[in-house]
């Protein structure tokens, strides 16, 4: 099948039958043919169209097939489509010679008319496959190159020496650097060298490595290895050398060893700087992890004061403060004296600490409230503005700037370096984004040792690098601060989502609840009347006289849902006065000490003394916590205890909680605990908490449930405290009764 992108085919050929057949057929294969009638035209439609195949007559009048391939191989104008295949098509015994001459000349296939149409297809495809198959295999080859000469590219580039024999110790490969130690003029002439046999190469680190990994058959790495050069100079080697394996298909998949690969550096020049430079990198890592500030600090510090590394005696950061005007000592660390700096001395001295250790085990500790020096250095600030400082201008140019002992120093700046007894002492300045954040200052007050190019040079690299870990700090404290607070927003916008969803939903039940009430009221009326109407008619007729008592009771009993229901959509505004809640409690409780005593329940009361009074309307109140607590009562079977306790909560709140010892809430059932019409009682309206819940959110309050099955329930409830005992009530709540069915939802 052709590719689903029709695929130009173009037929130079002298027969127009055959371009009406070929078109007819190819076409309805899903090609597209192009046609030519003679030599000349074909090859520049070949040219302008650049079909994907070329369908050639061997024998046409004035220039043949022949001399068409000739021209389109040979003649540069052609070069852009030189590739295309061409299938060369004749009408006579196929001359062998011929045919073997043109198909080495690049002809893809040679057929014979008269052919077949199916004949002509499976040669077309396999041709499209053979010839993307051959243009894969050029892009794979040309790769290939590009990928060798890159790779010889950094080969011979590479700072370091890179090596590789065979099993044999035989050279493989091995760049100019090798070459220039080993004392070779040129990679080629190292390559194929025995490393156990070549006299120039015996007594070097190559035989050596070869020996060790081969048979030791795992990596050899051996750093500061003293070399011999070819032109007599020593150098230090850092040399690495691993095993090369090479898969056994043939033996289950089991490998052996192919040879040897190995990287040499020359460290000869590097030596002196080495240990700062991977003093500066671990401290560099270290800082990276630091997350928190002060942390962060304490461990910049300690980089710099680290025997192990910088070792300056003191050091102190100042970060600008939040008026942009001075600098503000933020950490010092370092000795207060002499003689506690040479106690620090000979406890370092003792351990044999490493930089990674002495960093773990120091860097992340901060200075003690009681650290005289620390202390010092929190107390300082510099004002940025000193026009008379050479200091303060050389860093506010984010230079480092170099204290010298008898340098004189300004008025404004004299103090600030007798309190910090500063000498002889480096100050860098530290900056992000091209912003200075701050400056440390660094100094040897107590060893005395001389700052030279090298420190300050160290001390500026790892200045850089604190900056930016400082930054890095910075803006990960302010990015965790929006968290919490896009969290806080986020959490306060779900909330009043969910309270609206709730409102709305109270809202359309208590609507529609009171329309279905004032249909049913008035009929509901007439069957009460009929009923009792009837039972008096019938004293004499006891069936009927039962039947109409039976509706009467029923009528009486809708009446009373009727009415809750009426209440509930029509439930009027408190009526604020400032009353004390643990009064209306005792009110309560007095109301239910019958019906709790007839349930064998008994009624605790555990009142806070003192409670300020609060906004209330007493008889809502009190119809609330008759509620809750009968329900309490009614939940328990057998001996119980329902509890109704206050307190006052910091800062301006009063809980009122009604807790008893009953069946409990199950958990399937708390979800729904306040919905309008949802009941588990038999004889049940669903409209009690929904009211409770309705006369807290209009008194601007808060109401949650807990509630194990087999252990009870509570019920909280959360009073706010008027701020002033004069407000009048009405203005106080005005806001919060607006939104009663809101915002008293919480689980």
């Amino acid at each position: 099948m052709p590719p689903v992108d029709s695929q130009k085919i173009l037929l130079i050929d002298d027969e127009p039958t055959l371009h009406d057949l070929a078109r007819a057929f190819l076409e309805k294969a899903g090609y597209h043919l192009l046609s030519a009638y003679d030599g000349p035209s074909g090859l520049d439609l070949l040219l302008r169209e650049k079909p994907a195949l070329v369908l050639l007559d061997l024998l046409m009048p004035e220039m043949n097939g022949e001399q068409v391939f000739n021209e389109l191989t040979g003649n540069p104008r052609y070069e852009p489509v030189r590739n295309i295949p061409v299938i060369m098509l004749t009408g006579h015994e196929a001359d062998g010679l011929m045919k073997t001459k043109l198909m080495a000349r690049g002809v893809s296939a040679y057929l014979r008319k008269p052919f077949g149409w199916r004949e002509l297809a499976n040669v077309i495809e396999n041709l499209f496959i053979i010839h993307d198959i051959r243009q894969r295999n050029l892009q794979l080859r040309a790769e290939v190159e590009a990928t060798r000469d890159y790779l010889a590219l950094i080969l011979n580039n590479a700072p370091i020496g890179i090596f590789s024999t065979d099993a044999r110790g035989q050279i493989r490969e091995a760049n100019p650097m090798v070459c220039q130690l080993m004392g070779f003029a040129s990679p080629e002439s190292m390559a194929g060298k025995s490393v156990f046999e070549k006299k120039s190469l015996r007594e070097t680190f190559l035989r050596t490595a070869a020996t060790r990994v081969m048979t030791g058959h795992k990596p050899w790495k051996v750093q500061g290895f003293n070399f011999r050069k070819s032109d007599g100079q020593m150098a230090l080697l850092n040399i690495h050398a691993v095993p090369l394996w090479q898969s056994q298909q043939k033996e289950g998949g089991s490998e052996s060893l192919a040879g040897v690969l190995g990287i040499v550096e020359d460290v000869t020049e590097g030596q002196k700087h080495d240990y700062q430079l991977r003093m500066l990198t671990t401290i560099g890592l270290a800082m990276q992890s630091a997350i928190n500030l002060d942390e962060l600090l304490h461990l910049i510090l300690t980089g710099i004061t680290a025997g192990p590394a910088l070792g300056f005696n003191r050091a102190m950061i100042f970060l600008i403060d939040d008026t942009g005007l001075y600098l503000a000592g933020r950490m010092g660390v370092g000795p207060a004296d002499g003689e506690e700096a040479r106690r620090i001395w000979q406890t370092l001295s003792e351990e044999h600490i490493t930089l990674e250790d002495f960093l773990e085990k120091y860097g992340k500790r901060r200075p003690a409230r009681d650290d005289a020096f620390n202390n010092r250095i929190r107390a300082q600030k510099l004002l940025l503005t000193a026009g008379d400082s050479d200091f303060v201008a050389t860093i506010r140019r984010k230079k480092p700037y170099r204290g010298l002992p008898e340098q004189r120093v300004c008025a404004s700046c004299q103090k600030f370096f007798e309190n910090l007894e500063l000498k002889d002492f480096i100050a860098v300045p530290l900056v992000a984004k091209d912003r200075l954040i701050g400056m440390i200052i660094a100094d040897y007050l107590y060893s005395q040792q001389k700052i030279d190019a090298d420190a300050l040079a160290s001390l500026e690299i790892f200045a850089s690098q604190a900056a930016h870990a400082i930054e890095k700090a910075d803006a990960n404290r302010r990015l965790e601060e929006d968290k919490y607070k896009l969290e806080a927003a986020y959490k306060e916008l779900q909330t009043t989502h969910d309270r609206l969803v709730h409102a709305e939903r109270l809202a359309a039940v208590g609507n529609m609840a009171g329309h279905v009430a004032h249909e049913i009221r008035n009929p509901l009326v007439a069957i009460g009347g009929f009923a009792r109407s009837l039972m008096r008619l019938a004293k004499d007729n006891a069936s009927i006289h039962n039947v109409a008592q039976i509706i009467a009771e029923e009528v009486m009993r809708l009446e009373k849902i009727l009415a809750n229901v009426m209440l509930f959509t029509k439930f009027p505004k408190p009526s604020f006065q400032f009353a004390d809640l643990n009064t209306t409690i005792e009110e309560a409780c007095k109301l239910l000490q019958s019906e709790a005593e007839q349930h064998n329940v008994k009624l605790i009361k555990t009142l806070a003394p003192g409670l300020p009074k609060l906004l209330l309307d007493p008889i809502q109140i009190n119809q609330m916590l008759v509620n809750l607590m009968r329900n309490g009562i009614q939940s328990i079977s057998g001996y119980g205890v329902v509890e109704v306790s206050t307190q006052f909560v910091e800062p301006q709140e009063v809980l009122l909680v009604v807790r008893d010892t009953g069946s409990g809430i199950p958990a399937n059932v708390l979800d729904n605990l306040f919905n309008p019409f949802f009941t588990t009682k038999p004889d049940g309206t669903g409209l009690g908490l929904a009211i409770c819940q309705q006369i807290v959110g209009d008194h601007g309050s808060r109401i949650g449930v807990d509630s194990q099955v087999g252990h009870g329930t509570v019920f909280s409830i959360s009073f706010p405290v008027p701020r002033n005992q004069n407000t009048a009530p009405n203005q106080t709540l005005k806001k919060t009764s607006k939104i009663s069915l809101i915002e008293n939802v919480f689980a």
